[in-house]
């Protein structure tokens, strides 16, 4: 994944950008409450204190005036996987801010990640500060000290903090939107005779499109129309099952949290993606591996992708001429969603740090939560519709095409929470079996309902669809 547009090249430029969104608190420096008997010179750092702005546009707000462990040096892990040089710069900022406090990124490779992190969490070797994901809570969930803001401060910034809270208390929460849509080459678009009046509304409309879309040489496919499976290993087409079968009023668990991928909205479904090949013939499972493939080596004219793949394109493909628009729905009228969402989490903070490192850990996550400008670069970064209220307008936001199109339905977007691996799993093993080995949807997927529900025996998950906006419209 590549950064966005506006880069923080040292925290100076990034205060000058501030500066314009902040107040200035000039009553001095805020002392810590324990005496300073380290016998170290802190008065440089206290010198310092005392006119620097204010940071927050809302709610929350940031008083960088504040000395921190009265002055003395620490140092704090902060563990991820990914993008470490976008993360230091904000570890960099918060550096300038205190001198005497070192946030020491450290970037851990993805496989065994959230093996390791609980191991070493519960082991106290674990690191002050993680990059939390949603899949994962429930591994690190107990390891986790809550935050200190309010709920009520959180919800005025933040869209969706009720889906964070856990007995009252907020451990992290999402500071975007991982949303879908369907990519189209413009080129290819162009070249079949379509302009921007042609943006398909409904799923009949799109069969349509990706017909004119879809190129033969004699009986053998050159050029799907439209592409979507992400592989082996890849969730994709298992995320266009569960859109689809939104779309129709079908939440994938039901009040008793019971998974439903039975459902005739789940049939109908995963029928459409089978016929997408086999009947309409806009797709081909033969053609490439998979949908990040196709579409970027011009073997697929659309793609069923989230807000990620746009850095994908951008490294990987950047001679793609593409746009975005909104994912079909079965007719014109609003259905009770039209898609879903992932989510990018906010940083993890470790119950079991001394009083004095969970003081600076809590002042960072506070510096992270309510700068404006990290909010829109981590969401420029990853193409994510923001969480933040404050920043929708933002220039650079506005600049990212998914955005746009999504901006006047992201309130009609489900996020089911933390499901457990199987529930993409036996998904994919659904879809294989019927589009791979011809059996039958209504088999495959009572199959991949049995096995979902032995797995979420033994997994602690509470569906959040109940907490969606609109969860009352819902069929089943």
């Amino acid at each position: 994944m590549k950064m966005g547009v506006k880069k923080i090249v040292n925290f100076m430029l990034a205060l000058v950008l501030l500066v314009s969104l902040a107040g200035c608190d000039t009553s001095g420096a805020k002392q810590s409450t324990k005496d300073n008997t380290s016998g170290v010179d802190t008065s440089s750092v206290v010198a310092s204190k005392g006119n620097l702005p204010i940071i927050g546009t809302g709610k929350i707000k940031y008083d960088p005036n504040t000395v921190l462990n009265n002055g003395e040096p620490m140092t704090l892990e902060w563990w991820m996987w990914d993008s470490p040089d976008q993360f230091q710069k904000y570890a960099d900022a918060y550096h300038e801010l205190h001198p005497n406090i070192e946030i020491k990124v450290v970037n851990k490779a993805w496989e065994g990640f959230w093996t390791k992190l609980p191991l070493a969490l519960k082991s106290g070797t674990g690191p002050a500060l993680w990059n939390q994901l949603f899949l994962y809570e429930n591994d690190v969930i107990n390891e986790m000290d809550p935050y200190r803001f309010s709920i009520e401060d959180l919800s005025e910034d933040f869209m969706g903090i009720n889906q964070y809270v856990r007995d009252g208390k907020i451990y992290w929460f999402s500071y975007g939107y991982m949303c879908n849509g369907i990519f189209y080459n413009k080129d290819m678009w162009k070249e079949a005779g379509l302009t921007e009046t042609d943006i398909p509304k409904t799923w009949d409309e799109f069969r349509e499109v990706a017909k004119k879309l879809t190129k033969w040489e004699g009986n053998r496919m050159v050029r799907a129309g439209f592409d979507f499976y992400g592989g082996p290993s890849a969730t994709t087409h298992c995320d266009l099952i569960r859109t689809i079968a939104y779309q129709q009023g079908a939440n994938a668990y039901d009040a008793d949290n019971k998974p439903q991928y039975n459902s005739p909205e789940m049939k109908k479904a995963l029928q459409m993606l089978n016929d997408f090949i086999n009947v309409d013939k806009i797709s081909s499972k033969d053609l490439s591996s998979k949908v990040e493939e196709s579409f970027g080596n011009g073997l697929s004219a659309m793609a069923f992708e989230f807000g990620y793949y746009m850095n994908t394109l951008k490294t990987n493909y950047p001679e793609i001429n593409y746009g975005i628009f909104r994912v079909p729905s079965m007719t014109n009228e609003t259905p009770y969603a039209y898609g879903i969402y992932s989510v990018e989490g906010t940083p993890g903070i470790n119950k079991n740090l001394n009083e004095a490192e969970k003081d600076v850990a809590h002042d960072f996550v506070n510096f992270y939560i309510a700068s404006s400008e990290i909010q829109v670069q981590l969401c420029s970064h990853y193409g994510l519709f923001p969480s933040n209220k404050h920043v929708v307008d933002d220039p650079i936001i506005q600049s990212n095409p998914l955005v746009n199109a999504l901006e006047p339905y992201i309130n009609r977007y489900v996020f089911a929470g933390a499901e457990p691996q199987a529930s993409k799993d036996v998904l994919t093993q659904a879809y294989q079996e019927v589009v791979f080995n011809g059996k039958p949807v209504d088999t495959a997927l009572e199959t991949a309902n049995e096995d979902l529900m032995r797995a979420l025996e033994t997994y602690k998950f509470t569906s959040l669809e109940p907490l969606y906006e609109h969860a009352s419209e819902a069929k089943r």
